[in-house]
């Protein structure tokens, strides 16, 4: 059911590395392709989205929505689904993070009303 959605952002991205759905505590629900270095890039994730949490909390300023990582090779974008969950996409191109994002906001509403 989730690899639908997930390979549903890769029929529509050029470029697109890995999707992941995965929980805060870094264990992997879903994911594209089967590569061993997302599985510590899924726990390293997790552990961020955490410390994001708390640094949120600290500022009142509310859930936390997205993040994006933007590097010279890569850019990873999170997705919050809800508290407990996160979608987190991997692509060759910086050029392609509008959509990126986009297209995980739209998945990770479709995976929250299926979680809940």
């Amino acid at each position: 059911m989730f690899h639908e959605l997930i390979s549903d952002v890769a029929n529509r991205m050029k470029g697109l590395q890995n999707v992941i759905l995965a929980a805060t505590d870094g264990i992997t629900v879903s994911k594209l392709a089967q590569r061993d270095e997302d599985e510590l890039m899924v726990v390293e994730a997790a552990n961020l989205v955490r410390d994001c949490h708390r640094f949120g909390a600290e500022l009142e300023s509310g859930e936390l929505k997205h993040l994006v990582f933007a590097y010279g090779e890569k850019t990873v974008v999170i997705q919050m689904v809800n508290d407990e969950y996160f979608l987190m996409g991997i692509c060759s191109k910086e050029n392609w993070t509008g959509k990126l994002k986009y297209l995980l906001r739209v998945k990770s509403l479709e995976c929250h009303n299926i979680i809940e």
